[in-house]
C-alpha cells in the first residue's frame, strides 16, 4: 500500500512538472506568433503607404 502511494506521489510530481513546462511553451509560442503578426501588419502598412505615395499618420493607420 505504501509503495502505491509513493508511486502516485512520484507520478503526480512528474505530471506537475510536465504541465508547467507545457504551459510555458504555449505562452512563448503565443508571444512569437504575436510578434510575427505585428511584423506582417507593419510590412503591409508600409507597402500600402509606398503604393499610395502617402506618409504615415495616425488617421491613415487607423483606417488601415
Amino acid at each position: 500500500m505504501v509503495e502505491l502511494l509513493a508511486v502516485l506521489a512520484v507520478l503526480s510530481i512528474i505530471l506537475l512538472i510536465a504541465v508547467l513546462v507545457f504551459t510555458v511553451s504555449i505562452v512563448e509560442a503565443e508571444k512569437e506568433v504575436c510578434e510575427a503578426k505585428r511584423d506582417i501588419v507593419e510590412k503591409d502598412y508600409e507597402m500600402e503607404l509606398s503604393l499610395e505615395g502617402k506618409d504615415h499618420s495616425e488617421l491613415l493607420f487607423k483606417d488601415f
